[in-house]
């Protein structure tokens, strides 16, 4: 297939994923074909809650109380009927009221979080950064769904960087090019790293806001205006948007992480939202003011670590750096984005090894400047970040040294876990009324606890600075 057939085959919205040709994936899950939600479709729901608090939760303290009373009920069913490690240990009992209380404040804030409502008096300028390299098979595709999406043509540009490719991008990206007149490319010599990239891309632009999409990323109709609706607060330096699993009926994996990813974003992102302080606004699909970003892009593109370049975890150290500074980081849930998830366990677990050492790295900067952000965001980061050292620490004792030195299986420990992951995995069912997914449900569970393991492998492996690939 020549590279005019290909754009053309990509536009029409086949394209192929892995060793599987299927056509595009989206929020249409009985079909196959990416189904269009019109900005005027989305309606919102009469929240209460939300009255009370406002978008982003200034008035967190009258939610807290009945979380805090919800929480410490659930505290004490887990501990007696479920994940207490030691009866007569501190750790345990102090490991799982931490969790305990983590996981019931997010899922309260999270799931009545509905997003900035006001639009800006006038849409901003917005130029889209595309760092590839060796995508000529998805990214015709990418750039055509940028241009459908609805945003002024002239208040828009597309800027493709190509990365060194060695296959037919350059070629899929030129003839784009001579079909849409708001794309621009720019073609390195060598390979310079996504990172550096992005860096030259930012550079070359004068528009308002930036927005970063991964070349594997379709996006749905409209979200581009939706996603620079929290940017009409001042206070505002970027916006999250929302990302699916393209892939995710390929196999049980990536039916996984689409439970995964919906959990992520539906929960965890919304929830830190609520107070302006989204962790991670990912490199998928997110919008970042521009003039919050300049004065830092020297300094996030020549980032070290422990005397390395840090090559990996972009989107999360721009983020960090923007809440170190006193912006907010918010997180648009109607803007959504589609994006090819890894089909292969080899693949999936170095993505995770990489996100969880970018985890680690950006998280140990940020220790020293995240209590200054709202009591309750700086709680769940330090939370999060000891929970997710100690994790392994307490499985470890739990599964093996429990049985070695009381001559007993943890059936609390097993339990809980499985029951606890579980239920998160039948609500996200329940919620999306796709019962496709049982076996993710399944599967869950185990995949939860294989990746809490591999913590301690990327704590060891902190300093290594390979990229690792899908």
């Amino acid at each position: 297939m020549n590279a005019q057939a290909l754009f053309e085959s990509q536009v029409r919205g086949t394209t192929r994923l892995g060793t599987q040709t299927e056509v595009s994936g989206g929020p249409d899950r009985k079909g196959s074909r990416l189904t269009d939600v019109p900005p005027d479709a989305l309606t919102w729901r009469t929240d209460p809650v939300q009255a009370l608090l406002g978008t982003e939760g200034s008035r967190w303290w009258w939610l807290s109380i009945p979380v805090a009373l919800a929480a410490l009920a659930l505290y004490l069913v887990l501990k007696w009927l479920f994940i207490r490690v030691d009866a007569h240990s501190w750790w345990g009992t102090g490991y799982t009221t931490l969790v305990t209380m983590f996981l019931v404040t997010r899922v309260g804030f999270g799931l009545t979080y509905r997003g900035p409502r006001t639009m800006p008096a006038e849409l901003p300028s917005l130029s889209i950064i595309i760092p590839v390299k060796n995508e000529e098979m998805m990214i015709g595709n990418t750039i055509h769904r940028l241009f459908a999406t609805g945003y002024p043509a002239d208040r828009l540009e597309v800027v493709v960087v190509n990365d060194g490719s060695t296959d037919g991008t350059e070629t899929v990206v030129r003839i784009a090019q001579r079909i849409y007149p708001g794309l621009r490319v720019m073609t390195l010599p060598r390979n310079v790293g996504k990172r550096e990239a992005m860096a030259l891309g930012i550079e070359s632009t004068k528009s308002d806001a930036v927005v970063f999409i991964d070349s594997d990323t379709l996006i749905e109709t409209g979200s581009l205006n939706r996603l620079v609706r929290a940017l009409s607060d001042a206070r505002v330096g970027a916006v999250a948007g929302r990302t699916k699993i393209l892939n995710h009926r390929f196999n049980t994996l990536t039916r996984v992480q689409a439970l995964i990813y919906d959990i992520s974003f539906r929960i965890h992102k919304a929830a830190e939202a609520r107070f302006g302080t989204v962790t991670c606004c990912p490199g998928c699909f997110s919008v970042y003011r521009r003039s919050a970003i300049m004065p830092l892009l020297e300094t996030w593109r020549n980032e070290e670590f422990l005397g390395s370049d840090t090559i990996f975890g972009d989107d999360r150290s721009l983020t960090m750096m923007l809440l170190r500074d006193s912006w907010k980081v918010s997180y648009e849930p109607t803007a959504i984005a589609h994006t090819e998830a890894p089909s292969m366990w080899r693949g999936y677990l170095r993505q995770q090894l990489r996100w969880k050492k970018s985890w680690l790295q950006q998280g140990w900067r940020a220790i020293p400047y995240m209590w200054r952000r709202h009591p309750m965001a700086a709680v769940w980061f330090y939370t999060g970040l000891f929970l997710s050292i100690a994790g392994p620490h307490v499985a470890v004792r739990a599964l093996l040294l429990g049985p070695l030195i009381d001559h007993a299986f943890p059936w609390r420990f097993v339990i809980g876990f499985f029951c606890v992951a579980a239920l998160i995995a039948a609500w996200f069912c329940a919620a999306t009324k796709d019962l496709s997914r049982m076996r993710a449900v399944v599967v869950l569970p185990f995949v939860s606890l294989l990746l809490a393991l591999q913590m301690p492998v990327a704590i060891a492996r902190l300093a290594d600075a390979k990229w690792g690939t899908r």
